[in-house]
């Protein structure tokens, strides 16, 4: 959400969405500052594409049920907050033994 003044940080952050990974078939760009007006380029801009529903929830805007993390079975936290230091007693990152160092 700030401006973008830079034709090469503009395309950065388009490049990113167009990294591939298993599951991911499209994104969607959200310009709220309109900065595709500054930086207009028809040798690498596409067409745009029509507005498809979502493959798994079949809506326009996605309704996927999103399961939460599980809070950690150690400290009981989401996100963990547990110490990332091996214990000195019984060596784990996750101190099993119930012996933190204080």
């Amino acid at each position: 959400m700030r401006p973008i003044h830079s034709m090469i940080e503009f395309k950065q952050i388009i490049g990113r969405g167009t990294r591939l990974f298993d599951g991911k078939d499209y994104f969607t760009i959200y310009d709220f500052v309109k900065a595709h007006l500054n930086f207009q380029d028809p040798e690498w801009d596409g067409p745009p594409e029509p507005d498809e529903p979502f493959p798994r929830c079949g809506q326009n805007r996605c309704a996927c049920v999103v399961t939460p993390p599980k809070p950690c079975a150690v400290c009981g936290k989401s996100p963990c907050e547990c110490p990332n230091e091996p214990c000195p007693v019984c060596g784990k990152v996750r101190c099993v033994c119930g012996k933190r160092r204080k």
